[in-house]
């Protein structure tokens, strides 16, 4: 066997769901969804030190110390979940991985997702380093790992569906400045598909073809604000339910000027997109100040 000694570093990037519709719930408990997916430039960092070693000791450690550690880590997850599909043998390797926390935690925002997604890449990189390999299929990672981790592997601008694991590339949406704000309230993503599911049987979901036509028609005029007539979130609608002021926030968003605001996954973080010439530092400034426990940040489209 071949000594490893690897280190590298990785960006973790946000994911937005432009859209996200809830569909069906499946007999193995997932709901299938439909979203039009992107990546934000909001990024955590994470450093991987990867050796040959009999003593195999693996540390998965992360910055903000209230969040999950060691095996508790969805990157743990993903590096056991690495080890298993290519059948390297982990008692052969001691790890060290380091996250470096941007993406605020439980936000909608993929970040544990994203986090998992870069330790793939740097463990390709330990042990695949002439790109010689084949990819672990979208379903595994979907499914043994997260369902919001195959996009964030793949990221750019993707049509999602199934539980996250089928992806249909699209034109890219331009990169447009984004905020995004999370209000000082917590949402329970399980309670939400619970409460999506005691609606009763969601609407089918639209025509991929017709949906897909339609975007690239207002990709091409650039007539972003026509978004707001196509694109929902299927969870806003429950969050405007049991925190009301979540409507103050998306008001004072569109007051900024922004071209098109919604929520990102199941909430509660909204996010506000903006023309190419906007200087987002002034509409910050205002919705920090109109909001001063929710946190907000100024960033991109990737």
């Amino acid at each position: 066997m071949n000594k490893l000694n690897f280190s590298g570093r990785e960006t973790a990037p946000a994911k937005i769901n432009l859209s996200l519709e809830v569909l069906e719930h499946r007999s193995d408990n997932y709901h299938n969804i439909k979203s039009l997916m992107v990546t934000a430039g909001l990024c955590d960092q994470l450093s991987l030190f990867l050796c040959s070693d009999e003593q195999s000791v693996w540390r998965v450690s992360c910055d903000q110390t209230e969040l999950p550690q060691g095996e508790k880590n969805i990157a743990y997850v993903a590096a056991r979940a690495f080890f298993d599909w290519y059948g390297i043998n982990p008692e052969n390797y001691s790890l060290d991985l380091k996250i470096e926390k941007k993406i605020p935690d439980k936000a909608g925002l993929g970040g544990g997702s994203a986090d998992a997604a870069a330790t793939l890449r740097l463990l390709e990189r330990a042990f695949f380093p002439d790109g010689d390999f084949q990819a672990m299929p979208a379903a595994y990672l979907a499914h043994k790992i997260g369902a919001d981790v195959a996009y964030c592997y793949r990221g750019g601008t993707q049509f999602v569906s199934g539980i996250g694991e089928v992806m249909t590339e699209v034109e890219a949406f331009p990169q447009l400045p984004l905020m995004l704000v999370k209000p000082p309230f917590h949402v329970s993503t399980k309670e939400a598909f619970a409460a999506l599911d005691r609606t009763g049987q969601p609407l089918p979901g639209r025509d991929l073809q017709k949906l897909l036509q339609t975007y690239e028609k207002i990709l091409s005029e650039r007539a972003y604000s026509k978004f707001n007539g196509i694109f929902k979130n299927s969870f806003l609608p429950y969050l405007l339910e049991v925190y009301p002021e979540t409507e103050d926030f998306l008001l004072a968003l569109r007051r900024t000027g922004s071209i098109f605001a919604s929520l990102t996954g199941s909430g509660p973080t909204l996010f506000a997109l903006y023309t190419k010439t906007s200087d987002l530092s002034e509409s910050a400034a205002l919705i920090r100040e109109t909001f001063p426990q929710a946190d907000v940040y100024e960033t991109t489209i990737l």
